[in-house]
């Protein structure tokens, strides 16, 4: 497994527990070249107990020289170390991995908290070639203050690009213009009147309980499992593969 060195160029507060990071390569020669969107790549570390390495997905289109992480510090083996992180830090990573974004067919995307990370690349990249297959993002975040990337989904994108944010944690009186609740089959069926589902591909990038929540549903209306894809926190893969 062949490492890169990148170097920290950014670091920015995305919400209360999400920092995005940006990373650019050391050495122009030595650099990872990322195939498709929605891949991820792996950050390799040591602390007294050895090595250990984390995945996570990529929020940048393949064309772009810096990777952006979407990151949530959650206390743990290396999101310990990266919270005293600071622009001009090294960082030895690997990769691409993973499955990434199949272009050719329709896709509804379905993302919990910062499992939208994969899904920002993959509009960027969309945008970036002018791809018109129809993309369905249903992203679900705590509470407004917990969106991540609110620059981001706050513009205008393509009439083939649909974002639909819901709030699970907002009060009646709260002013929300998207969804509340929990995303499930009827708001799927309400956003997807369009689309064939015999003909699209479903991505599913969440915590673990709500994929398999998500994954029900998904079956629930006649999804064959060849059709979906999962991103386990930064792992694309099939399921049977998971």
């Amino acid at each position: 497994m062949e490492k890169f060195l990148y170097k920290i160029t950014s670091i920015k507060d995305e919400s209360p527990r999400v920092k995005s990071f940006e990373l650019y390569p050391v050495s122009e020669e030595k650099r990872i070249f990322v195939e498709k969107a929605g891949m991820f790549i792996k950050i390799h570390a040591k602390d007294e107990n050895g090595e250990f390495e984390r995945s996570y997905s990529l929020a940048s289109p393949p064309s772009s020289k810096t990777l952006e992480l979407l990151i949530e510090m959650l206390g743990g083996r290396l999101t310990s170390k990266l919270t005293n992180a600071k622009v001009g830090d090294v960082l030895e990573i690997s990769g691409p991995y993973g499955l990434g974004f199949e272009e050719t067919k329709d896709a509804i995307a379905i993302a919990g908290g910062c499992g939208v990370s994969p899904f920002v690349g993959v509009i960027r990249y969309m945008i970036e070639k002018g791809i018109k297959n129809k993309f369905l993002l249903l992203y679900s975040s705590r509470n407004k203050e917990e969106i991540v990337k609110k620059e981001f989904f706050n513009q205008s994108f393509p009439q083939n690009i649909k974002v639909v944010i819901t709030l699970t944690r907002i009060a009646e009186n709260e002013q929300w213009e998207g969804e509340r609740g929990r995303i499930n089959k009827e708001m799927l069926l309400k956003y997807a009147s369009n689309f064939d589902f015999a003909n699209t591909l479903f991505y599913i990038s969440a915590p673990f309980e709500m994929i398999k929540a998500i994954e029900a549903m998904l079956f629930e209306i006649g999804i064959e499992r060849k059709n979906i894809r999962y991103d386990i926190w930064g792992i694309p893969t099939t399921q049977q593969n998971k």
